[in-house]
């Protein structure tokens, strides 16, 4: 309904003056179509939120899972704002982490649960960093970061992941 409060505007644009009765009588018609829209949408809402809880890869895991933390260290000292990914050898869900500045890093399965899968994965890494404009037209930074990203794609390694807390530290050498 547009307009004054005691005129309804017809779609040909006429408009018909109703007396109180009638008014409460659309008014509560209104406010019901109103109610019953709000209804429906919310039931929409909770049935989405029940179907994404049952769905793979939302709401708990089912699969049995590890806390992992450890460092990732290059000839011996902290990388920072490298990518961790365990990779499960039988297949699913990779894990990940970045490393803080001190090359910690705690592994994330999902939005909602921490760790990676039990059993064997492969270990790899990457750079993350984000590069400043400044740092982009530095040619030597250019050169390091290149190193370092050529090391981080052919490093990997072999872990198991056990159910409850994992320590496992990463080290990048020269050998």
């Amino acid at each position: 309904m547009h307009g004054s409060s005691d005129r309804v505007f017809w779609p040909a644009g006429s408009a018909v003056g109703f007396g109180p009765q009638v008014k409460s009588c659309l008014t509560s018609h209104a406010r019901w179509s109103v109610e019953k829209e709000t209804m429906k949408a919310s039931l929409i809402l909770i049935a989405t939120a029940a179907t994404m809880s049952v769905l793979p890869g939302c709401g708990q895991s089912d699969v049995p899972l590890g806390k992992v933390k450890g460092t990732v260290s290059i000839e011996g000292s902290p990388a920072s704002n490298v990518l961790v990914t365990f990779s499960p050898e039988e297949g699913g869900r990779p894990s990940t982490a970045t490393t803080d500045s001190e090359g910690r890093y705690e592994l994330v399965y999902s939005t909602t649960s921490m760790g990676a899968t039990v059993g064997r994965h492969r270990v790899t890494l990457a750079s993350s960093h984000e590069f400043t404009e400044q740092e982009l037209a530095d040619p030597n930074v250019t050169l390091r970061t290149n190193d370092l990203a050529k090391k981080l794609a052919n490093w990997s390694k072999q872990v198991e992941v056990t159910a409850g807390s994992n320590a496992i530290d990463l080290e990048l050498t020269s050998k």
